[in-house]
């Protein structure tokens, strides 16, 4: 359990880090001041190699949780003041760093989250209250595909998987790519069909990647990677408020794209990684860190 635990912890890791680049690149897909030409392939490329990231949490969560260990009730107790904590912290930004009306956002609590990423946190309570009715047991890869936990216990490192998983993830990735840059000129508007998280090809690459990093990244963390994961649920919750600050603030520059992606992508990893390690000083118990 150790070894698996290292490639969960890497793979956790970059599927925060894709998060960032997910909400960083958006603004040039979608968002108000979206740009054209060159930037747009480049997000797009970014965006589309990214969007693997919340179905890598998903079965993160599966492989933990629907084995021989279910969710916990304090587990769920941790995830529900998570998302009162994160939700509350968007709340304060919205209401002093923000035009938009805080009483909007508290009517329409139940209709959605208070700020849009933190609603992953809606969706984790119910695989935590539903892994105690399921358990996934060693099985033939013929059997099952899909989920984290069955991919987690099966026999992946033989010759050649680790090769075909990486050129998998390569040309799902380049399918999105080309398949939403099709989709632009059809339209003429930006259509979010291949990007959808239950899509065929971003299901594809959830699976390569986690069957590469199980065979390749599975002897120990790496330095960096291991921070990330250490602190990824608070990079997380905070992540979304530094791109959303620099992006209506104008502390970035959509003009030239090979300076702002980094830029608003380092900001927003430092800016958050430095508020988590003062959260978990501060929560002594990680209730919310």
């Amino acid at each position: 359990m150790s070894q698996k635990i290292c490639w969960i912890d890497n793979l956790r890791a970059v599927a925060c880090l894709m998060v960032i680049v997910i909400h960083t690149t958006t603004w040039y897909i979608t968002g108000p001041m979206a740009v054209t030409g060159p930037g747009w392939d480049v997000a797009n490329l970014l965006n589309s190699a990214s969007r693997v990231c919340v179905p890598l949490f998903f079965m993160i969560s599966g492989y933990l949780f629907f084995g021989e260990r279910s969710a916990q009730g304090r587990h769920l107790l941790r995830i529900v003041l998570c998302l009162l904590f994160y939700s509350a912290v968007a709340l304060a930004y919205i209401t002093w760093l923000t035009p938009i009306s805080e009483g909007r956002s508290l009517l329409k609590l139940l209709q959605k989250p208070v700020f849009y990423h933190l609603w992953f946190f809606f969706a984790i309570i119910g695989i935590y209250l539903l892994s105690p009715l399921i358990q996934v047991k060693n099985v033939p890869p013929r059997y099952v595909a899909l989920l984290g936990r069955a991919i987690g216990v099966m026999d992946t490192d033989r010759r050649g998987i680790s090769w075909l998983a990486g050129l998998s993830f390569i040309a799902c990735v380049i399918g999105i790519a080309l398949g939403t840059r099709q989709m632009l000129k059809i339209n003429g508007a930006f259509n979010d069909t291949w990007y959808l998280y239950c899509g065929p090809l971003v299901f594809i690459v959830a699976i390569s990647l986690l069957v590469l990093f199980k065979n390749v990244l599975n002897h120990r963390p790496l330095p960096l990677l291991a921070t990330t994961s250490r602190y990824s649920l608070s990079i997380y919750g905070f992540h979304a408020l530094f791109i959303h600050y620099l992006r209506t603030h104008h502390y970035d520059d959509m003009s030239r794209p090979w300076m702002d992606l980094p830029w608003v992508f380092g900001v927003t990893l430092l800016g958050s990684l430095l508020l988590a390690m003062l959260l978990k000083r501060v929560d002594k118990h990680h209730l919310v860190s």
